[in-house]
């Protein structure tokens, strides 16, 4: 077999894998393909959780459930993919693209890095919000990727940690800011420097979702600004260096405290075959770091879902997006708020033992655990219907915010549209999707904040008017319908 043991198992990943290049590889035959198109920052993420892990720990999956639950499990999966690629083609997404209003083309430079630096600013206050709960800066490092005590946090006050969340975009925001508005060598290399800083800071956090969103932004920032991709001898390193750090993290990071790596405390040797392939010397073991794989894998929760709904446990039928609205409403004004989503996934989590979390300040007690991907998440609410309708949306959502910034490639703020969506569309595949929207509200927001304080006063007429269009930056290799 080329993956697992299983010959069903296997096909069905060959045919995920292949659909995925397949329709990547038609974009470029038609000079559609842009690497921050939305969509491909969705399948990286898709890849990671929903590809990778099956692929490296086949066997746990299969001990935990069967060989027909993981092929059915998958089998959605391809269904799901299909669903996006066919809302990503259709007409809809391309129509909204088109006629979406249009933000200002020009952006003041002064204007523009200062809202930048602003928004930085902002989520480093979410991370002080995180020190004062733990009691001190000290005490917060203490632990692992930090000892947040958010109970000791008014609810009101809890919601403003989200600007933690927009530091790898705000970062990135300042960064692009500096090539729109083609500031000195002197100011991007300052932005660099920052870039760096909070590089390492999040390495230190072992985030892998983080880490690879800060190293798309840094990228973004620099060729988004010209509509061109960046060239395979940048691409591949890149890549070759976040597979490294991904399994990394994974298996290193509860060793990083009190801001430090404490890389003494790590054998090399065993590093070596947990980050290396085996083509550079790594283990030809895939399953390394996989001897003591925990329940509440993100893949382990979309067996579970698919394996128990509806047969042991009812759809949701859209009852966790009211989450959303109950998010924001303090439990002093509240107490007995309810938690729709942690109300809806509990009786899974406690089925299959994915999480020991149990938070009772609610008006039911539920419990805190992995994310709901959104194979999970929407089979929840409506089995194969609720992953068609989210297939479809959601790819006619990545479609218009690419056809958007396609149609006047010059203009700054659809620039900023689209570095903003791609941290969205990569929560998506990753996370729970109803939280994307809360945990990158301030990211959203402050977007349209910069873009307002920032508007220059003088706009030139959108592509197609009375007058003579000067594209806001150069234009070399763009073409009407794709990238070169």
């Amino acid at each position: 077999m080329i993956f697992t043991s299983s010959f069903t198992v296997d096909l069905i990943l060959v045919l995920l894998i292949g659909v995925i290049a397949g329709h990547t590889l038609w974009l470029m035959k038609n000079k559609r393909f842009f690497v921050f198109d939305p969509i491909n920052v969705f399948w990286a993420g898709t890849a990671m959780i929903l590809i990778m892990q099956p692929i490296q720990f086949w066997d746990f999956f299969f001990d935990w459930y069967s060989e027909a639950t993981v092929a059915k499990t998958l089998g959605w999966t391809l269904f799901a993919v299909v669903m996006i690629i066919v809302g990503y083609e259709m007409k809809p997404g391309v129509k909204v693209g088109m006629r979406a209003p249009r933000l200002p083309a020009v952006l003041d430079q002064n204007k523009l890095l200062l809202a930048a630096m602003g928004l930085v600013g902002l989520s480093m206050f979410g991370y002080m919000l995180m020190f004062y709960s733990a009691g001190g800066l000290r005490a917060w490092a203490s632990a692992s990727r930090g000892d947040t005590q958010s109970e000791n946090l008014p609810s009101w006050v809890y919601l403003f940690i989200n600007f933690q969340y927009m530091l790898p975009g705000a970062t990135a925001f300042l960064l692009m800011g500096m090539y729109l508005t083609h500031s000195n060598k002197m100011t991007k290399l300052l932005g660099w420097l920052l870039f760096s800083v909070v590089m390492l800071w999040i390495l230190y956090l072992g985030s892998r979702s983080r880490v690879v969103l800060l190293a798309m932004g840094g990228l973004a920032a620099v060729y988004i600004p010209k509509a061109k991709n960046p060239k395979l001898r940048i691409l591949l390193p890149m890549f070759m260096a976040l597979m490294m750090v991904a399994p990394f993290l994974a298996a290193y990071r509860d060793k990083f405290t009190d801001f430090s790596f404490n890389l003494s405390q790590i054998n090399l040797e065993e590093a070596k075959d947990v980050v290396l392939p085996s083509f550079l010397g790594g283990t030809d073991d895939t399953l390394t770091i996989a001897r003591d794989l925990p329940r509440g894998t993100e893949f382990d929760v979309v067996c579970a879902t698919i394996e128990s709904v509806p047969e042991r446990h009812n759809f949701a039928y859209g009852y966790s997006f009211v989450g959303v609205g109950t998010k924001f409403i303090p439990r002093r004004i509240w107490p007995g708020k309810r938690y729709p989503h942690g109300e809806a996934v509990t009786p899974i989590y406690e089925d299959y033992d994915l999480t020991q979390l149990w938070i009772d300040y609610g008006a039911k007690p539920i419990l805190a655990g992995p994310a709901f991907s959104y194979v999970a998440f929407y089979w929840l609410q409506a089995g194969p219907l609720g992953l068609a309708l989210a297939g479809l949306i959601m790819g006619g959502a990545f479609r218009a915010v690419r056809v958007y910034f396609d149609r006047e490639p010059g203009n700054m703020s659809h620039a900023l549209v689209l570095t903003s969506v791609l941290p969205l569309a990569f929560n998506d595949a990753l996370s729970t999707p109803i939280f994307g929207g809360i945990n990158f509200w301030p990211q959203i927001v402050g977007m349209f904040v910069v873009i307002w304080f920032a508007k220059a006063r003088v706009q030139p007429p959108p592509p197609g008017a009375p007058g003579v269009y000067v594209p806001t930056v150069p234009q070399q290799g763009y073409e009407p319908h794709g990238y070169a």
